[in-house]
């Protein structure tokens, strides 16, 4: 299966090998900025302009959860199989559980305003990307732990040269990000 976000408020979702409509979720009120699958459960994470981010069975086109406590947009979603995390322009990156839908932490301390364009998860590792004109940093998470309030930053690339978009883990303690200019 396939998903594709839009600004008309709509999630649809589509058979990859044959191009057909399967589903067309409904429910935010505001354009779609981001999805995440789980790696092996039938489900898909949509963050949006409303705020919120909405847990839905890809198989059936139901709401499972609507996760709620972000203060402005919700740009960017990451996914492990426990846990999904998104990050928003309200200065914080959410942790949530897949199975509860409860906030596990709010992972704070960011420079201004974020512009979560990516964010990035391989193995035990999360990566953040703050594009702010003031912060412009790549911060690394040991999310070893079963425990989100265990987690730590580990290290940070501080400051960009330049305002990045996009940041993926490349492979194990490899960071690549992109940029209009140099970072």
């Amino acid at each position: 299966l396939l998903a594709s976000g839009s600004w008309d408020k709509t999630i649809r979702v589509w058979d990859a090998a044959t191009g057909t409509l399967r589903h067309t979720l409904e429910g935010h009120t505001q354009g779609i900025h981001a999805l995440a699958a789980h790696p092996t459960d039938d489900l898909l994470a949509s963050g949006s302009d409303d705020r919120t981010v909405r847990v839905w069975r890809w198989s059936s086109g139901a709401l499972v959860h609507l996760l709620q406590g972000h203060a402005n947009q919700v740009m960017s979603l990451v996914a492990s199989a426990m846990w999904l995390v998104s990050g928003s322009w309200d200065k914080t990156v959410r942790v949530w559980s897949w199975t509860s839908g409860a906030c596990a932490r709010v992972l704070g301390g960011f420079g201004g305003q974020l512009n979560f364009n990516s964010l990035s998860w391989r193995d035990s590792t999360l990566v953040t990307l703050d594009t702010t004109r003031l912060d412009k940093t790549v911060r690394v998470w040991d999310a070893s732990s079963s425990d989100p309030s265990e987690w730590s930053c580990v290290g940070s690339l501080v400051p960009l040269a330049a305002s990045a978009h996009g940041v993926s883990m490349v492979g194990v303690g490899r960071v690549a990000c992109t940029a209009p200019g140099d970072v």
